[in-house]
């Protein structure tokens, strides 16, 4: 390859840096900026490697963490419509957990728990829809 070419793919590397997908980032365990944070859609991670995501996401759609090997959900997450943690291995939610629509825990510990038990465990947040516990399509 030649060394103009290499230079050009560094150049738009460094001046695209901050639109990388935050999917990407996490994959890479690449440091994010603070307006990667916020997804303006659904963020779809189901299946993938996930062992974490950065405090602070907001999710203005749904986030989806199916089948994926996270244990615990960060602070200060807030998701606009549907949370789907099902077939994963979280056992509580974090306080100050915020969203907008339903939660949906099938296959996972939090099944157990009452409606109340999990309102009252995301306090002072809220989950405004639905909990949902069977696999639905």
């Amino acid at each position: 390859m030649e060394i103009a070419t290499l230079k050009n793919i560094f150049n738009f590397l460094e001046v695209n840096e901050k639109k990388l997908s935050i999917k990407w980032k996490m994959m890479n365990k690449i440091p994010f900026t603070k307006e990667q944070l916020y997804v303006k859609g659904d963020f779809d991670l189901q299946g993938e490697d996930i062992q974490q995501l950065p405090d602070g996401l907001y999710v203005k759609g749904d986030l989806l963490l199916n089948s994926t090997p996270i244990k615990k959900l960060p602070k200060g997450l807030r998701v606009g419509d549907n949370l789907y943690i099902q077939h994963t291995k979280i056992t509580s939610l974090p306080e100050g957990l915020q969203v907008g629509g339903n939660l949906h825990i099938y296959d996972t510990t939090l099944a157990k728990l009452s409606d109340e038990e999990l309102r009252e465990m995301v306090k002072p947040g809220f989950i405004k829809g639905n909990i949902i516990r069977r696999k639905t399509r």
